[in-house]
């Protein structure tokens, strides 16, 4: 008996700690971003923010580096390919943390 109710007291402790935690958390928080066209492609990378939104319509690929909270262009400066030329977004086959501009 002694062995039962020192298991509900565990049992208890654990439950109680688990719901402050749980109430203790913020809640999630969304963001609404309009793009210009659908995207053909939104690609994420593992144990990452990071998320690519391909527009094809445009020839366009926008980056967040936020999990999608806010949205940069990829210009050519970052060496990929200038805004208008982008035709398709490939992840490469061996390596999905790598992103070719594969025409």
């Amino acid at each position: 008996m002694r062995a039962s109710s020192s298991l509900r007291l565990v049992l208890g402790v654990l439950c109680c700690a688990l719901l402050g935690a749980l109430a203790a958390s913020p809640p999630p928080q969304a963001k609404t971003t309009r793009f210009g066209a659908l995207p053909a492609a939104l690609v994420y990378f593992p144990d990452s923010p990071v998320v690519l939104y391909h527009d094809a319509a445009h020839g366009v690929v926008h980056r967040s580096a936020d999990e999608g909270a806010t949205w940069k262009t990829v210009d050519g400066s970052t060496g990929a390919p200038n805004k208008g030329e982008v035709a398709m977004v490939v992840l490469h086959p061996g390596d999905r943390t790598t992103v070719s501009d594969w025409p």
